[in-house]
C-alpha cells in the first residue's frame, strides 16, 4: 500500500486518499468493549467500507484526547470539541486534552525525576481519572525517528496502550500519523521522513485492525492536500487542518458532519434545505422570504474567520436589493442577482455563539494543562513534596473554574431554531 506514496525509483506518486474505516459497535462500558470485540472478529474493518450505523454518545459522557503534539495543539483551538459537540449536543459531553508535545505510545515524554509513576503508569493515571468513554489517540511522529527500526517497538507500545483503555471501559480512536513539509520558503527534501511516517501509519492500520478499533488514515489525505492544512513550518497542523481531523473522526463513527447550504425558489414557493437541515414556518413571496431552520452545522472560526462555509441562494426574487436578517440581526445586503448566484453569510448569531464556545473550550485546556502538568510536579506531589506539598491544593482549584465554564456551555441553547428573514428594501 505504500507504493501508492512512494513509487519506485524513476517513478510518480499517485496520491489517492483511502477513505477512513468507520465504526461498527456501540460501546458505553467495559464488558461491552469485549462483547462487541468478539462480535466483531467475524467481520471486516477495512478502510474502503462505507459509513456504518453510528456510534453514540453516552449522556454527559466524557472524551479524551491523548498523544503528541498533533493532540496538544488541538487544544489551542476548540474546533474538535466544538464539532463533538455539534454532534451530540443533548449529552453535554465533557472533553480533556491530555496531548504531550514529544509524547510516545509509552509516555515516554511524561518522565518526571520524582517516581513512581512511572511515565506510562502516569500516562495510564491520567487517562483514567477521567473515567473516558471515547479516547482519541494520536501517536506515531515522534516514534517515526527511529524509523524502520523502532516499528516493533511501537507496536508493542500501542496494542498495550488501547488493552489498557479497553480495560478502563472506553471506545478508542486511532489516528494515523501526518505527513510532514519543508518550512515555507525552503528546499528540504522531506521525502525520506514521509517514507517512515508513512509506514508507521501502515502499522497503525494494522494494529487498528487487529484490535477492532475505528481507524483514521489522516496521513494520504493530507499528503495529497500538501501544506494547505499546515502552518509555515510544515510539521503542525493550523485550523483548516484540525477541521479536516474533527470530520474524519467523526466519520468513522458513522457521524457525518452536516453542511449549512440552503436554497430557496421564491417563484415556485420552494425549499431545498441540506441534508439534516430542518426548515419550518415558511413564508415565501417574490418580494419577501420567512423560514425558520434547525441544523447542528454551525460556523468554525480560526483566526475570527469562519472555515466551515454557510450558503444561501433565493431564485426568483424581483429585482432589487434585499436585506437579511437572522434571528433579528443584520446580515447583508445584496442585490437579487446575488442572492440567485447565492451569498455566504459570514456573521450573525451562530457565529456569536461558535466564537463564544470555541473561547471556553480553549480557556478549559489551558486551565486543565496547568492541573494535570504543573511545572513544579516534583515539589508538590514528588519527592520534594515536604517543601511545597502544603500547596498541592491549588492544582484542585482550578477545577472549580472548568467546572463553571463547562456549565456555562450547557446553558447555551445549541438546538434552537433560527428566524431567517429576506426582505426588498430597494427597487
Amino acid at each position: 500500500m505504500l507504493s501508492k506514496y512512494f513509487p519506485p525509483s524513476g517513478g510518480t506518486s499517485s496520491l489517492f486518499p483511502a477513505s477512513v474505516a468507520s465504526i461498527q459497535t456501540s460501546l458505553f462500558r467495559w464488558s461491552c468493549v469485549f462483547f462487541f470485540q468478539f462480535v466483531l472478529l467475524f467481520s471486516s474493518y477495512g478502510q474502503n467500507d462505507e459509513v456504518k450505523p453510528s456510534w453514540q454518545l453516552p449522556a454527559s459522557g466524557s472524551v479524551v484526547f491523548i498523544g503528541n503534539s498533533l493532540i496538544e495543539e488541538a487544544g489551542k483551538y476548540g474546533i474538535l470539541e466544538w464539532l463533538f459537540l455539534n454532534t451530540w449536543p443533548e449529552q453535554n459531553p465533557r472533553f480533556r486534552n491530555l496531548g504531550w508535545s514529544g509524547d510516545t505510545a509509552d509516555g515516554k515524554a511524561r518522565s518526571y525525576i520524582s517516581r513512581p509513576p512511572e511515565p506510562y503508569d502516569l500516562l495510564l493515571q491520567q487517562i483514567d481519572t477521567l473515567r473516558p468513554d471515547l479516547v482519541v489517540i494520536g501517536y506515531g511522529n515522534v516514534e517515526a525517528y527511529q524509523e524502520e527500526a523502532g516499528l516493533d517497538d511501537f507496536e508493542k507500545s500501542l496494542e498495550r496502550l488501547i488493552h489498557d483503555i479497553d480495560q478502563m471501559g472506553a471506545q478508542s480512536v486511532l489516528l494515523s500519523t501526518i505527513p510532514q513539509f519543508s518550512p515555507m520558503d525552503l528546499d528540504v527534501d522531506m521525502s525520506r521522513r514521509n517514507e517512515h511516517l508513512a509506514h508507521y501509519s501502515e502499522k497503525i492500520r494494522e494494529v487498528a485492525q487487529r484490535n477492532q478499533k475505528p481507524f483514521v488514515d489522516l496521513f494520504s489525505g493530507f499528503m495529497e492536500s500538501g501544506r494547505t492544512y499546515y502552518h509555515t513550518e510544515g510539521i503542525h497542523l493550523n485550523g483548516k487542518g484540525y477541521l479536516e481531523v474533527g470530520k474524519q473522526i467523526l466519520k468513522v463513527l458513522g457521524q457525518l458532519l452536516p453542511v449549512w447550504h440552503l436554497e430557496v425558489d421564491a417563484r415556485q414557493q420552494n425549499v431545498v434545505p441540506a441534508d439534516g437541515m430542518e426548515v419550518s414556518d415558511q413564508n415565501i413571496s417574490r418580494t419577501h422570504v420567512s423560514l425558520e431552520i434547525s441544523t447542528k452545522a454551525n460556523p468554525v472560526l480560526v483566526n475570527k474567520e469562519n472555515v466551515y462555509p454557510q450558503w444561501l441562494k433565493v431564485q426568483g426574487l424581483k429585482k432589487g436589493i434585499y436585506g437579511l436578517t437572522i434571528d433579528g440581526q443584520h446580515i447583508l445586503a445584496a442585490s437579487s442577482s446575488d442572492f440567485a448566484d447565492g451569498v455566504e453569510i459570514n456573521q450573525g448569531p451562530s457565529f456569536d455563539l461558535a466564537r463564544t464556545i470555541q473561547d471556553i473550550y480553549a480557556e478549559i485546556f489551558d486551565l486543565y494543562f496547568w492541573q494535570y502538568r504543573p511545572l513544579n510536579r516534583t515539589y508538590l506531589v514528588g519527592f520534594r513534596r515536604y517543601e511545597q506539598g502544603q500547596n498541592t491544593y491549588e492544582l484542585g482549584i482550578n477545577s472549580l473554574f472548568i467546572d463553571r465554564l463547562e456549565k456555562k456551555i450547557e446553558q447555551m441553547d445549541l438546538q434552537t431554531p433560527r428566524s431567517i428573514q429576506l426582505t426588498r428594501i430597494n427597487k
